[in-house]
């Protein structure tokens, strides 16, 4: 898990959509727990972290919409998988 965000040359638009599974969902100073069929809109340059919040596997579906598609943008400011 990554806590990132997106630097000021992002232009692209996230959403993350809750496929199955329960997420832990961190948007700013912001939590809250979804379910399967729950969306969210990461507004750019927005702090935002995803996790796993259940005990089955999550699946999400993560949709970047914009003119660049990328990571380069992103700015890690933790990453729990040393990327």
């Amino acid at each position: 898990v990554s806590r990132d965000w997106s630097s000021d040359v992002c232009s692209s638009d996230l959403n993350w959509i809750i496929a199955d599974g329960k997420a832990r969902v961190q948007i700013g100073d912001s939590v809250s727990i979804m379910r399967a069929g729950a969306g969210v809109q990461v507004p750019r340059r927005a702090v935002h972290r995803l996790a796993n919040a259940g005990r089955s596997p999550l699946v999400i579906i993560e949709v970047q919409r914009g003119t660049r598609l990328d990571e380069k943008d992103i700015v890690r400011l933790a990453d729990d998988h040393g990327r």
